[in-house]
């Protein structure tokens, strides 16, 4: 399978540096990435539950920074009044637990970039929004590259609802482990026509440099085996045309350069190579 990048101009910099812009998601053109709704609340029978654990207990005694050996005290007076450490710690909970949910777009950003690339590379609405109003370029890598296998990619799933995160959930469940999955790839149906798939990586360790507004850009390397296709818009100059020839010649990227066509009949995209 070929997976497609819409690009504008500075796709050449893809080409010609083999590598691909790791992008923070709070970065994106959509305000919903990675933010889950919480629901529910945790019952008082549950937060007597969760503080009776002598984990749990471990866990606040430690984050009040009381030296160690006053613990047992600590503990029988928990146990003593754990009526009313159970019914705050359900509401202290469930308030953070919204809090969290309406700040995890941020707090992911912090860590963690997504490669984005679509399904087709023939879709008018893509070339507008993603390749300079079709004076861009498309990018076609090989989805079957072991350079994919080692990473996660997945197919982005298009729904109305946003993915529930349950304030009654354990810390560590597999309920709270496959809503953070679920939260890589979920989008509004608006979002649909991209037929989007996208991967997510740890922001350390990768390259880093600025970029023309001031921001930090993360950067991935790729061989130059994974790019299999480059097709210009319809628009593309030839100025545009000329650095997408030269790039891919440093690059020795031997493939043939193309040019997509306004089919004569029908509202669609052919492509042939450019001349």
């Amino acid at each position: 399978m070929i997976i497609y990048k819409y690009c504008d101009h500075w796709g050449v910099d893809i080409l010609r540096q083999l590598q691909l812009k790791v992008t923070p998601p709070n970065e994106f053109n959509d305000p919903f990435e990675f933010s889950p709704k919480a629901v529910g609340g945790l019952s008082v029978k549950a937060a007597k539950a969760q503080v009776s654990d002598r984990d749990t207990m471990m866990l606040m005694f430690t984050q009040l920074g009381i030296p160690q050996t006053a613990f047992p005290i600590y503990e029988s007076i928990l146990k003593a009044n754990l009526d009313t450490v159970a019914a705050r710690h359900a509401l202290n909970t469930s308030t953070l637990i919204h809090r969290l949910c309406r700040g995890h777009l941020d707090f992911v950003s912090r860590e963690f970039g997504i490669v984005c690339f679509v399904q087709r590379w023939d879709v008018p609405l893509m070339w507008s929004h993603y390749a300079e109003s079709h004076r861009g370029l498309v990018i076609g890598f090989d989805a079957g590259h072991s350079f994919f296998a080692q990473s996660n990619l997945r197919r982005v799933e298009y729904r109305n609802k946003r993915v529930s995160f349950d304030v009654s959930w354990s810390p560590g469940s597999s309920d709270v482990s496959k809503a953070i999955r679920d939260l890589m790839v979920r989008k509004g149906r608006c979002w649909k026509y991209e037929q989007e798939w996208r991967t997510l990586l740890c922001l350390k360790g990768l390259e880093q440099r600025s970029l023309p507004n001031g921001r930090r850009g993360y950067f991935l390397n790729i061989p130059r085996e994974v790019i299999v296709q480059v097709i210009l818009g319809c628009r593309c100059s030839g100025e545009l045309e000329k650095a997408v020839r030269v790039a891919m010649e440093s690059s020795r990227i031997n493939l043939t350069l193309e040019r997509v066509q306004l089919d004569d009949g029908r509202f669609a995209f052919a492509r042939e190579p450019s001349r």
